[in-house]
């Protein structure tokens, strides 16, 4: 329907303003409630959105960080099993880290970063 579209574009993330304009539609319109729902749908997939954006920019941003994690590792020569060893883990540890099915924290960046004798900026 045009009519909500509008009104769902319109609106602002004030409460007041969503129930006038909620009121409105509904006196002219339809059953009371079914437009005021419609709105709060349409400002939470807004912040979906925002939030989601966030979340897509820093995945960029982790990729590239598990990109120079690789390549480190292959720099350096060392493969899978080699770089498990001396961090004393499955060699599955380490294919998960770099593919990124594993989160990596610091204290392990630290090991890998002392492995593949590299600064720990190198990662940045």
């Amino acid at each position: 329907d045009p009519a909500l579209a509008r009104i769902c574009l319109s609106t602002t993330s004030a409460f007041g303003l969503w129930r006038a304009r909620a009121d409105a539609w509904n006196a002219a319109v339809g059953p009371p409630g079914l437009v005021l729902r419609y709105i709060l749908f349409w400002d939470i997939l807004q912040k979906v959105s925002m939030i989601y954006t966030m979340q897509t920019t820093q995945s960029l941003q982790y990729q590239r960080f598990l990109k120079l994690l690789r390549s480190a590792r292959l720099v350096s020569g060392k493969t899978q099993v080699q770089v498990a060893k001396l961090l004393k883990k499955p060699q599955s540890f380490v294919s998960k880290s770099e593919s990124g099915e594993r989160r990596v924290d610091v204290v392990d960046l630290q090991q890998f970063a002392k492995i593949y004798k590299k600064p720990f900026s190198f990662f940045e």
